[in-house]
């Protein structure tokens, strides 16, 4: 499809005015090729062309991790209508290894970026629960993937 805005605009007396097809036309003609390349440290490339593609060696994040400060839990845990009460039975802080296990029923404290253990699908926003001692309180059933950044999201291997 080509356009020519002189004539949809109305303006095809305005001196200069091309159509879009003459524009691209002209800047494609003002490009060249690199023809050489050059490696560089990362701080000295600013401004620079990518010579090739970057690639990582593993994926971004390396692991499903937590989006917000939260609980992490298993929706299915979540019988009938809420409100829910969930025993707190561990804590995930942010930089470890690998998430604790979780016993059936219960939500683990978790903080962002902390891997999400595997029998959770949701992470629940610490000021969308209400912890009474021990436990915390839903009114609202989490839908799954809810606060969760899974492996590789960011960028693939």
């Amino acid at each position: 499809m080509s356009l020519n805005l002189a004539e949809d605009c109305g303006c095809e007396t305005a001196p200069g005015l091309v159509s879009l097809d003459e524009a691209v036309a002209r800047g494609v003609g003002l490009a060249t090729p690199v023809a050489e390349t050059e490696d560089l440290p990362l701080g000295a490339a600013v401004g620079r062309v990518l010579a090739a593609a970057v690639a990582s060696p593993l994926p971004l994040p390396p692991f499903d991790n937590a989006a917000m400060d939260g609980y992490a839990l298993a929706a299915a845990d979540l019988a009938g209508d809420g409100p829910w009460l969930l025993p707190v039975a561990g804590r995930v802080p942010a930089g470890a290894a690998a998430a604790p296990p979780r016993p059936r029923g219960a939500a683990l404290r978790i903080l962002t970026g902390a891997p999400v253990p595997a029998d959770c699908d949701a992470v629940v926003m610490q000021e969308h629960v209400v912890r009474r001692g021990d436990a915390i309180r839903l009114d609202r059933r989490p839908a799954a993937g809810l606060n969760i950044r899974r492996r590789g999201e960011d960028l693939p291997a």
